[in-house]
């Protein structure tokens, strides 16, 4: 739907995660016109995400905009105004940990319903969106995060670890030799390592394609035995397919599950 000016009606989708922000576009139940950025890099985020909002304003015509912040979640106030003055009028939701604040199904046994990262209440939004249920999924970042979510549809819980780039800092960080190591963009496949880099490289690698597969199986097992395995993330499309599990990709679950709230809103 196009008004008088000609510009296409439409939601803006924000995820701002623990290194980036990820915006796109929602229009007739998908996503597109994506934008990307480190949010660390203060001033080349502020001339970027500038001219991207720009690019927004005069192209669409933005009638809301739902947000997540799991990483920053006081940084909220400042992008909301700033979305606001983007675009006037516009409701601006953000997603918080508080369960019972959105159109999401939890199961029996949560004794705190408002501590849950908003990104993971988001994947399962996303997975129940797309009738993906009932699956795990595992969402490949900064942390590794593991949920389940049963045939209804409703959030199950899941387990935290850390994901490899934190493994190979905190064993920099916390001895005394170990250097300081990035992972590398393809998998390293050597196992043994004939040096303290390639040995660490090799055992991040190895090892952690079986803490997932140990992880995942197990939540798998426990749910239903037979169900869907959904991978989302910025290292998903690294790590999970040597892992040797049947994961489908999903690289935008965390935005279309953000997106759910842009009809339904968040309950006060």
């Amino acid at each position: 739907m196009k008004n008088n000016d000609g510009k296409k009606a439409a939601g803006l989708v924000v995820d701002l995660g623990n290194t980036s922000i990820r915006i796109a576009v929602f229009m007739d139940g998908q996503l597109s016109d994506r934008y990307e950025c480190g949010i660390f890099e203060v001033e080349s985020f502020k001339k970027t995400f500038h001219d991207k909002m720009e690019h927004y304003v005069k192209t669409y015509e933005i009638l809301g905009v739902a947000a997540s912040s799991v990483a920053l979640p006081d940084m909220a106030p400042h992008f909301t105004k700033s979305f606001q003055s983007f675009f006037p009028g516009a409701p601006v939701c953000f997603i918080s940990g508080n369960m019972r604040k959105l159109p999401l199904e939890i199961a029996p046994g949560f004794a705190e319903k408002n501590k849950i990262g908003a990104d993971r209440l988001a994947n399962v939004m996303g997975a129940v969106a797309l009738k993906k249920h009932p699956c795990v999924i595992a969402d490949f970042g900064t942390a590794l995060t593991v949920d389940g979510v049963d045939a209804k549809g409703a959030f199950m819980g899941g387990m935290i670890l850390p994901g490899m780039a934190t493994l190979l800092r905190a064993m920099h960080q916390k001895t005394a030799r170990l250097p300081a190591l990035n992972v590398p963009e393809k998998p390293f496949e050597k196992l043994f390592g004939q040096n303290t880099q390639d040995a660490m490289l090799a055992g991040v690698e190895h090892g952690y394609r079986g803490l997932v597969r140990e992880t995942v199986e197990t939540l798998k097992t426990t749910l239903c035995g037979k169900c869907a395995l959904l991978a989302t993330g910025g290292m998903a499309s690294r790590v999970a397919p040597g892992t040797g599990l049947d994961f489908e990709i999903l690289p935008d679950l965390t935005l279309l599950g953000i997106a759910q709230i842009l009809n339904t809103g968040v309950k006060k």
